[in-house]
């Protein structure tokens, strides 16, 4: 059984080498002068991620700010005010 295989595998093998070498060349990004963002997508691009990073950035204020504020009210005791009837 393992005969036949080996006779298997090399009759095969030589049916191959007359095969040219398999290109890995297909599998690579192609680029050509169309491939390649305009400059007005380039911009588009940008201003979108700006937006983005923007919103974030207001977000995490607000976020900060509320915190800052709740600290802000419990950072000190107020001082006890007492209540004298005369």
């Amino acid at each position: 059984m393992g005969a036949g295989l080996l006779a298997k595998a090399s009759a095969h093998s030589t049916s191959r080498s007359t095969d040219p070498p398999l290109s890995r060349a297909g599998s690579l990004p192609q680029f050509s002068a169309s491939s390649h963002p305009s400059s007005f997508e380039r911009e588009s691009l940008w201003e979108r991620a700006c937006s983005r990073r923007r919103r974030h950035i207001q977000h995490l204020a607000r976020l900060i700010h509320r915190f800052r504020e709740q600290a802000r009210s419990h950072n000190f005791q107020r001082p006890a005010t007492l209540h004298h009837s005369n």
